[in-house]
């Protein structure tokens, strides 16, 4: 059953990039990347470092205005923790489709869909799944 969904995700990305190829050139291939660093030392229990993040590589499929672009892409989530917990040690290469947007100025807002192969460090547990998603990024300078 997860191959034959798998199957139909490929087929359906693929309908949608190869055609697109030849707009592409004229549209872009838009990347970004996200990460933390960050280390947690609790009043109680024991500390620990977390790192986290993701790389997106994409090809735009249709441009509506300069701001919002529909777009293809490739993935690779990763999480590492010092704690070794089974959860917070992953990675996770994926393909996706999303919609990117600017809601005013400063403030770029992304609805998509990911299929994703999660691969566990610590255990031989992997999952595959489905992530539909929003998110958000937003800055600002209150004397300005």
């Amino acid at each position: 059953m997860m191959y034959r969904r798998f199957l139909v995700l490929v087929t359906l990305l693929s309908a949608l990039v190869i055609p697109s190829v030849t707009l592409a050139l004229d549209n872009g291939f838009p990347g970004a990347t996200w990460g933390e660093f960050r280390f947690q030392q609790p009043t109680t229990g024991q500390q620990d470092a977390i790192l986290q993040g993701w790389i997106r590589q994409g090809v735009d499929l249709h441009r509506y205005s300069e701001d919002t672009r529909l777009e293809a892409y490739v993935t690779v989530r990763y999480t590492w923790d010092s704690q070794q917990n089974t959860w917070y040690n992953d990675i996770a290469p994926g393909v996706g489709i999303a919609l990117d947007t600017y809601l005013g100025k400063h403030f770029p807002v992304t609805w998509g869909v990911e299929y994703l192969w999660d691969r566990y460090f610590v255990s031989p547990h992997t999952a595959q799944e489905v992530v539909l998603y929003m998110n958000w990024y937003g800055w600002w300078d209150l004397k300005n």
